[in-house]
């Protein structure tokens, strides 16, 4: 039986290859690994950092007042987000700007920040024209400054989107803030009616009611006013989104600005040295000089200041006749 065994095997198998394969030692050293993480939009890369700080007082808190916050965020704007490649037939690709508009409080910049350019009313109203364009994201850094509660609560919402969802939240809110105005505008026509047209009116649209409403009153007795609230503030009077760095203008221009007049004084200096202007009234001050002329004007001079030195000021009490 042994012997039908071991004549059963193929031949030039021997006893190694029946058993585990040879180990590969070069597997078990330690090695390194070098991990690439992707770029573009799957990148990890952080582009928006935002700093809040508030605070609330004693008063405050009993008023039910919003507190005191300020908010800054650094964003940074890469190429992927505004640019976009196309493919063209030939196989060729073209590289075209996504123009998406920056939001209501980095289209225009305020008036503070344009005298601290150095630019004047005048040229600030000859360059109204260019700011009524709509300013899109360019690649680069910005810097958000605000100081609304609201807003800093809506820019941490928004760093969860892109910048085309963030522009489709801004046309949201403006369409819902246009037709808020719309119904205010009518409920204002509708208010200034004469009262007979108005009940007509409101009694033809409005079915009728057994239930009255009453006016809600404080603890004096007074009606509260309600005034209604637009469903989305407006960002631009505490917000403000400018690139970083700034749109300086020209320093050539500026210190061309700043030397304007110097450059007029040295032209007129010049030109009256070269007519002689100068040269004839240094003469005439030499000869002025050797006359008499000059003490007899410093002695009238120091004669009448004496005079009034000594009269002292004049009465007011009395009135010449």
């Amino acid at each position: 039986m042994s012997t039908g065994q071991a004549d059963s095997k193929p031949p030039g198998e021997t006893p190694s290859s029946q058993g585990r394969a040879f180990p590969l030692y070069w597997t078990r050293l330690p090695s390194l690994k070098i991990v690439r993480p992707p770029k573009g939009t799957y990148s990890p890369k952080v582009d928006e950092r935002c700093f809040t700080y508030c605070s609330q007082s004693i008063r405050g808190r009993i008023d039910h007042g919003e507190p005191w916050c300020r908010t800054i965020c650094l964003r940074r704007v890469f190429a992927h987000e505004v640019k976009r490649t196309l493919a063209a037939h030939d196989g060729a690709q073209q590289t075209v700007h996504a123009k998406h508009p920056l939001p209501p409080e980095g289209q225009n910049i305020p008036g503070i920040f344009d005298s601290l350019l150095g630019q004047s009313a005048e040229e600030q109203e000859a360059h109204s024209k260019d700011k009524e364009d709509v300013k899109n994201w360019e690649e680069g850094y910005y810097l958000w400054a605000s100081t609304s509660r609201w807003a800093a609560q809506e820019k941490i919402d928004l760093m969860m989107y892109d910048l085309e969802r963030q522009e489709q939240w801004q046309r949201y809110k403006e369409k819902v803030n246009e037709k808020f105005a719309q119904r205010e505008q009518q409920r204002v026509q509708k208010a200034d009616q004469p009262i007979g047209n108005a009940k007509e009116e409101s009694a033809s649209q409005a079915p009728r009611t057994d239930a009255v409403t009453a006016p809600e009153k404080t603890n004096t007795g007074q009606p509260v006013i309600q005034i209604p609230l637009r469903p989305f503030p407006d960002p631009t009077m505490r917000s403000i989104l400018l690139p970083v760095p700034p749109p300086f203008p020209p320093i050539q221009e500026q210190i061309q600005n700043l030397l304007a007049p110097s450059h007029k004084l040295l032209g007129l200096l010049h030109e009256t040295i070269r007519s002689g202007e100068q040269w004839g009234f240094a003469k005439r001050m030499w000869e002025k000089a050797q006359t008499d002329e000059p003490f007899v004007l410093a002695r009238n001079v120091c004669s009448k200041m004496w005079e009034k030195w000594k009269d002292g000021p004049p009465d007011d009490s009395g009135s010449k006749v």
